[in-house]
């Protein structure tokens, strides 16, 4: 009786230590905010087409096909609250964010709608 009571109690210990040990995250691996790292993480290829960021009062912008990333530097600046909001007034009409990111900005501009996958992809960015 005793050598089962031991024997339980040392299964039951390697089992506790086995699942604190455990070290798996679900996080995605972080971004570095930059218009070169969001692409790159983003799988877009290329350069990048530069674009006038100043116009949107972005630190940062390029284009890549048929999207646009813009960098802000301060998430609680009215640019960025707007364009990742309700649209930022621009002369030919408002220009609205398809997807934000902790100052990030994702723009579509093709034809179509824009790929869910590809937003999804870019809300599940981690960027630092």
């Amino acid at each position: 009786m005793k050598k089962i009571l031991i024997f339980l109690m040392a299964l039951i210990l390697c089992i506790s230590l086995a699942a604190c040990g455990s070290s798996d995250s679900d996080e995605e691996p972080s971004v570095e905010k930059t218009v070169a790292a969001v692409a790159e993480a983003m799988g877009f290829e290329g350069e990048g087409e530069e674009k006038a960021y100043e116009m949107v009062e972005a630190d940062d912008g390029a284009g890549f096909g048929d999207y646009e990333i813009y960098i802000f530097n301060d998430e609680n600046s009215e640019a960025y609250q707007a364009l990742a909001g309700d649209g930022y007034d621009y002369i030919f009409g408002p220009i609205k964010a398809d997807a934000a990111n902790a100052g990030v900005v994702l723009i579509y501009n093709g034809d179509s709608e824009p790929d869910q996958a590809t937003l999804d992809k870019f809300n599940a960015l981690n960027i630092k």
